[in-house]
């Protein structure tokens, strides 16, 4: 079962949270949940948020180590203390302030880092696991996004905002989300290769075997033996000469 309660989070995230929130002694990590504008984080199960309080010391010390196992650990950026670090520019960029009045409201991350992995995780391998790349590496996380709008419309309708999560379950903002990660294309590339080499083979295939096959099977059913028969016999009659009657 685990230690945390993470909701739908994919199992790679799982282990993640399992793994690194007992190094660090985190009582409590968050998971999934459907109000958020990164349709590709919390949302889709590939976003953790450890709760660490007032212990700047410790969010500290696990920010860092996402950013310096970001590659290992397949992450795709991390806030903390209102600044965002990406392995596609890894500094630390300062944020815009954001207001938040709720109880427990931490829309700067001053008391929580905030963690979100890579789509490639989201095909049920499992940390420490295969990296070989598949098609849900492409499309699983996206496709969970995009498919499933009851999921996210109810949990748009039991969250504190619903208006901004409707705003985020937009086509255009899940589209946009969908295709955000840096090797998407190529990925995308890779499968439709595959595709495209496995309908050159059907295509061979079906002129030297598939072909003579079906038409064999045709000369066995009756309605291939009666069609054989007219063939047969207008060939036939195409082949007989006409008489010459001397006509002009």
């Amino acid at each position: 079962m685990g230690r945390y309660q993470l909701g739908a989070t994919v199992p790679y995230v799982r282990d993640v949270a399992e793994t690194v929130g007992a190094e660090f002694d985190v009582a409590t990590i968050g998971g999934w949940r459907a109000s958020a504008f990164d349709m590709q984080g919390h949302p889709a199960g590939l976003a953790l948020d450890f709760q660490v309080g007032a212990d700047k010391a410790k969010g500290e010390a696990i920010a860092a180590y996402f950013a310096r196992n970001a590659a290992r650990l397949h992450v795709r950026y991390v806030i903390w203390d209102q600044k965002l670090w990406k392995p596609s520019a890894p500094t630390w960029q300062m944020m815009a302030t954001k207001a938040g009045t709720k109880p427990g409201y931490d829309p700067n991350h001053k008391r929580h880092v905030h963690v979100s992995f890579t789509p490639d995780v989201g095909d049920g391998r499992r940390m420490g696991g295969s990296d070989a790349p598949s098609v849900l590496d492409t499309f699983g996380a996206p496709l969970v996004a995009l498919l499933s709008p009851g999921a996210f419309v109810a949990g748009a309708l039991l969250s504190g905002e619903p208006i901004k999560a409707v705003a985020a379950m937009s086509p255009a903002m899940m589209l946009s989300s969908a295709l955000m990660g840096r090797d998407t294309w190529k990925r995308a590339a890779l499968v439709l290769g595959g595709f495209a080499a496995i309908g050159v083979g059907v295509a061979i295939l079906s002129k030297d075997l598939i072909g003579p096959a079906l038409s064999t099977a045709a000369g066995v059913m009756p309605q291939g033996r009666a069609a054989k028969a007219v063939l047969g016999a207008g060939a036939a009659a195409k082949s007989v000469k006409t008489p010459d009657l001397g006509g002009a």
